[in-house]
């Protein structure tokens, strides 16, 4: 069996035409990776999260989306399926990771959950599995239908609501799915880099700049209060949850331009806002490890900056 982490978005009615990217060069997603930033001496995290929008508050829980390739009916009529997925999903976690995990969601108050299922065959009829993190290596483990995964939305959320036209682009067939219901799939953190003194947080979204306009034209305003006023508003109500926390955005170019501008929109006790910023080359080569790390260097030396 193999899992895999999802990190390609691709368009809810063709599953086959990708969203627009670098192919040389990559992305966010290919340079802030869990890895990289380990090899960094950095704890870091992507996950989705439920906003409770009858309390306005952060929900105590928090979902890492997994692919695996085997059919979920044929994996759930082996025998000992449960301890045969936990020992995979350890190896392709890491033990350290997984420790940094459970420690986080105990720290927070957050349970952590794993939901696993086959992008390839995914449809309504098919069972979803759902791997609760119990211990820093330990998972309970069940098979839930769609609608005992919806359930869980809606507590998650406080109430039943509608995402205006559904997705157009997105990492599974299951968010598309859920994305024209009333329990559209839970919004993500693209990354949580961890302070390495320990003290909080750095809260991260990637935008990508499709434009030939100038990267530096890149700003807040371009996209709140209006056009991503309710991604904003979420990535706020958790900066908020987590303990001295800050919001930056990564904007960069999928073009050959290959750049990268940053900009700090929110400290721990502020409201939305456009502070600081810098301009920075993007990786070219998404194979190039050491000029990511040199990236990355230079991304994480302007967060703590701020």
């Amino acid at each position: 069996m193999i899992i895999s982490t999802p990190r390609t978005l691709s368009l809810c009615k063709n599953r086959s035409i990708l969203a627009k990217t670098n192919p040389q060069s990559g992305g966010p997603e290919d340079w802030f990776t869990e890895n990289n930033l380990q090899q960094l001496g950095m704890q870091s995290f992507s996950f989705d999260f439920f906003v409770n929008w009858e309390k306005n508050k952060i929900a105590n829980c928090l979902w890492f989306k997994r692919f695996i390739d085997i059919d979920t009916d044929i994996l759930t009529s082996t025998d000992n399926w449960e301890q045969m997925l936990e020992k995979h999903l350890i190896e392709h976690e890491g033990l350290l990771q997984l420790k940094n995990i459970f420690t986080f969601g105990k720290e927070q108050k957050l349970r952590i959950d794993f939901l696993l299922f086959n992008e390839h065959n995914w449809n309504e009829n098919k069972e979803i599995i759902y791997a609760r993190l119990i211990s820093e290596d330990s998972f309970k483990i069940k098979a839930v239908s769609l609608d005992e995964l919806k359930n869980k939305i809606r507590v998650g959320t406080g109430q039943p609501f509608k995402i205006r036209k559904g997705l157009t682009y997105s990492t599974s067939k299951l968010e598309c799915n859920l994305s024209i219901t009333e329990t559209p799939y839970p919004g993500d953190a693209d990354i949580l880099i961890k302070n390495k003194e320990d003290n909080g947080f750095k809260l991260i979204e990637f935008k990508k700049h499709n434009l030939k306009t100038p990267i530096s034209e890149e700003k807040l305003s371009n996209y709140y209060p209006h056009k991503d006023a309710s991604k904003y508003n979420r990535l706020n109500l958790l900066k908020k949850f987590l303990s001295n926390t800050q919001l930056y955005t990564v904007y960069y170019t999928t073009d050959s331009r290959f750049e990268t501008k940053i900009e700090l929109n929110a400290y721990s006790d502020s409201g939305l806002m456009e502070g600081p910023s810098i301009l920075l080359d993007s990786p070219k080569d998404k194979s190039d490890i050491n000029y990511i790390y040199k990236y990355l260097s230079n991304c994480v030396e302007f967060f703590n900056s701020n």
